[in-house]
């Protein structure tokens, strides 16, 4: 999918009211090359009522963090590690690593809706749409009745028409049964919505509208939703920020628009250099040289100088922190912008005195 320059020319406000903050969470998985750290010590700090992006390459640990947050992780995956703190609208922050099962299936759908990767294949195939929705309101406490009555208002919602209630999963074009997945994500009101690759497998047309979904749903219901997805071109239609993940930490966390204006870490700026611009002046797409390293053997210091045309010995040997962007003033008003890369912290010690 292809960026439309159009769509950076704007930021969507922000607020500094936290709904999720994840300390220091490590996902491992258990391997026959040995203990595979998929997600190594992630810091990220989520704001009620954004669009929050995650992107990064396939393996980077996207999707891991995602599941994880839900408490989704299956053998021979397990959490480490780390806490993840989430602000209800009503009541007290709660860990979702440590709260007991019964309390987490009552957040689950209420506060917390999770939309798959392959979602279109989540839908019971013997079932028609509107038996599915009912099952899953009433498993939360709707009544029958009550359930019955809202799919079609659910339905409208996502820009299906109400007949699609009535029809069977294999009756549904690929856009419609995303769109059915998104209708039933949002059924219970919930406070945050994580997306896994939701235009994964689409058409650019339909793409195209599941984006435009999503976002006039946090318009019209103040929800939060995270999107996790590889194709940056997602990230510039929809989100507010983008946290880049590389290596199963998080490099770079700034506004859209900055991102894509002046990415920071050289990982972000591939990423950018290797998608299609429509509207711009760059003609010759750029590629990432190497290839991903192995989660059971991270390199030594920062984990991407294998592949960075700017690595220097002080890369190979000290891993960066992710601090806050020099040489800008904190916005009370704005979550910070963060980045982990020598060439801004330590320029000196890279003998650099550009910063870059």
């Amino acid at each position: 999918m292809a960026i439309d320059q159009s769509v950076l020319l704007g930021e969507r406000p922000s607020t500094v009211t936290p709904l999720v903050e994840i300390e220091d969470l490590r996902v491992f998985y258990r391997t026959v090359s040995g203990i595979g750290r998929a997600v190594d010590g992630v810091n990220l700090t989520m704001q009620r009522g954004e669009i929050l992006g995650i992107a990064g390459e396939s393996g980077c640990g996207k999707s891991t963090l995602a599941n994880a947050m839900l408490r989704l992780t299956r053998p021979p995956g397990y959490i480490n590690g780390g806490h993840v703190h989430f602000h209800p609208r009503n009541g007290d922050p709660i860990d979702l690593l440590t709260v007991d099962d019964g309390a987490l299936r009552r957040l689950r759908w209420n506060n917390l809706a999770y939309i798959p990767q392959g979602s279109m294949n989540s839908l019971n195939p013997v079932m028609r749409i509107s038996d599915q929705f009912v099952d899953a309101m009433q498993e939360h406490g709707y009544d029958g009745r009550a359930a019955q009555a809202k799919v079609p208002e659910l339905l409208q919602m996502v820009n299906l028409a109400p007949y699609v209630a009535r029809l069977y999963p294999h009756e549904l074009s690929g856009g419609m049964k995303q769109r059915v997945i998104i209708a039933m994500a949002i059924s219970l009101d919930p406070d945050l919505v994580i997306a896994d690759e939701p235009t994964t497998a689409l058409d650019v047309n339909v793409q195209r509208i599941i984006i435009q979904t999503l976002a006039e749903l946090r318009d019209r219901l103040g929800m939060s939703i995270m999107i996790v997805s590889h194709d940056m071109a997602v990230h510039a239609e929809l989100v507010d920020r983008v946290a880049v993940m590389y290596a199963g930490q998080i490099v770079e966390v700034r506004p859209v628009r900055q991102v894509f204006k002046e990415p920071l870490h050289p990982y972000t700026q591939g990423l950018i250099g290797a998608i299609p611009q429509v509207g711009g002046t760059r003609v010759r797409l750029e590629g990432i040289g190497g290839s991903a390293p192995n989660p059971t053997q991270w390199p030594e210091g920062c984990r991407f100088h294998p592949r960075c045309r700017f690595a220097t010995a002080y890369c190979h040997a000290v891993h960066p922190e992710l601090l806050p962007e020099p040489g800008k003033a904190a916005d009370p008003q704005a979550p910070p912008a963060l980045v982990a890369c020598h060439l801004y912290h330590h320029a000196a010690e890279m003998g650099r005195t550009d910063g870059r």
